[in-house]
């Protein structure tokens, strides 16, 4: 069984368990971290559960910070953003885990928790990718389109074209949209 498919199963009493445990754990069975179970490695699914003790656990063993599946091809990064797990997005940056990296539908860590409204991971996203990344992606459209005016000023005063065309909405700005 794979450490993917045992977490999966185990959810609730993981996410209660502490990063010593789960360490211990991975070490005496020897676990393959990257193994998948539902197309989800270990580390995605702490990522997404915001389980930070586990994740810590899973990155100390080894799991590679940037694995990406599902249906959507997202990685922890994105699982986590898109979560508002911001303790969590931290540790993967910290772990060198590409802020850069799409998920299939050609999507941002960035963007998608700015779409869900997660201020904290959005500031913090924006000051790791630095402005020419944030203008490139379409946080903005996705804080105009929420009516999450402080995100939209946030952004703006790191830098973000507010008159930079989005082509999945007829190519409009998203203050005029």
């Amino acid at each position: 069984m794979s450490l993917a498919k045992l977490l999966y199963g185990m959810r609730e009493r993981v996410l209660e368990m502490n990063s010593d445990v789960i360490a211990r754990a991975v070490a005496a069975r020897r676990a393959d971290v990257d193994a998948r179970y539902k197309n989800r490695t270990a580390l995605a699914l702490a990522a997404s559960w915001g389980a930070l003790s586990l994740v810590d656990a899973l990155l100390a063993a080894g799991a590679s910070v940037d694995s990406s599946g599902g249906n959507t091809a997202a990685s922890p990064l994105f699982l986590a953003a898109s979560n508002g797990h911001l303790d969590v997005v931290r540790m993967l940056i910290n772990a060198g885990a590409n802020v850069h990296l799409l998920n299939s539908r050609n999507k941002s860590a960035l963007q998608v928790a700015a779409q869900h409204r997660h201020f904290g991971v959005v500031r913090l996203l924006c000051d790791v990718v630095g402005r020419a990344a944030v203008d490139a992606t379409d946080a903005v459209w996705f804080a105009a389109d929420t009516g999450n005016v402080e995100l939209l000023q946030y952004l703006i005063a790191s830098g973000a074209s507010v008159n930079r065309p989005n082509a999945a909405a007829c190519n409009s700005c998203p203050l005029v949209a």
